[in-house]
């Protein structure tokens, strides 16, 4: 019985941070950017949508490091993968485009301007970590070591 109230407890602490973090988050863009709350909520929509987007690739991906490592490696199943993984990617990008397009037609000029520096900004940074925009090689891998010369 302790065990599952600690569960809850810890369940909870969890939730009551991830809120909290949101919340700071949105704070954060509305000073950054000068956009609205509900702008702010918007955007924040986005990043966890991307997220989760980001999770669901890496766990086809999982599934095809797997398979094609695995001792009885079946060609139909790694194009049935990679398929599917492409199908996932080009679908995400879409949708993701989509939604950026949609927040970025309500902002005025200024808005416009402070949220293509932020992104200027964002791109700079995973440049210098190794990435590259949507790409999660870094420069621990052989790729990303080779983007990182490049």
């Amino acid at each position: 019985m302790s065990k599952s109230i600690l569960s809850c407890l810890f369940v909870l602490a969890l939730v009551l941070f991830t809120a909290a973090h949101t919340q700071a988050q949105g704070k954060s863009f509305v000073k950054k950017l000068g956009i609205s709350e509900e702008q702010a909520t918007e955007l924040i929509h986005i990043k966890e949508v991307r997220r989760a987007h980001r999770k669901a690739e890496g766990g086809i991906y999982l599934q095809l490091n797997l398979v094609i490592n695995s001792a009885d490696y079946q060609a139909d199943t790694v194009k049935q993968l990679a398929r599917q993984l492409a199908n996932l990617v080009e679908a995400n990008t879409i949708a993701e485009s989509t939604m950026v397009n949609a927040f970025y037609v309500q902002l005025d000029d200024v808005q416009k301007q402070k949220w293509e520096e932020h992104e200027t900004r964002n791109n700079k940074r995973l440049k210098r970590m190794g990435k590259n925009k949507g790409d999660k090689q870094g420069k621990g891998s052989p790729q990303g070591k080779q983007q990182a010369r490049d």
